[in-house]
């Protein structure tokens, strides 16, 4: 989806829509919205690839779709930093970073996110 392309008001209902779900969709909103990440990059993101310390995402190679290394820089006290923190509280190393709980599949997150933008009204194709 590209955010260029959608009013204000589509934005605003999507990121309703997406606090709705909980912080972790938040975060995919943010992760997509403000830094252009691809869903297939973002949902394949672990707890292990946020740097606190750097305060940068760290994306590998291997899960981007251009195939080179890149990092997302946030600023400490930004509220980015703090869905970042929320979602990485209690994984196990490599867990993913979003989705409530280890436990959902990266294609039920995918599935969770066409329903969010289906019901936000962005979906090319509705449910």
């Amino acid at each position: 989806m590209n955010f260029r392309i959608v009013t204000r008001r589509q934005r605003q209902q999507f990121a309703a829509t997406c606090a709705a779900v909980g912080v972790w969709m938040m975060l995919a909103f943010e992760l997509a919205y403000k830094y252009g990440t691809r869903i297939s990059t973002m949902f394949r993101l672990t707890a292990d690839c946020v740097d606190f310390a750097n305060h940068r995402i760290q994306v590998d190679a291997a899960i981007s779709k251009s195939g080179r290394a890149s990092a997302l820089y946030f600023s400490e006290d930004s509220a980015l930093a703090g869905m970042l923190a929320a979602c990485c509280a209690g994984k196990a190393p490599g867990g993913l970073l979003l989705g409530g709980d280890d436990s959902i599949a990266p294609r039920n997150l995918l599935e969770i996110w066409e329903r969010v933008t289906c019901e936000a009204g962005l979906a090319r194709r509705c449910c």
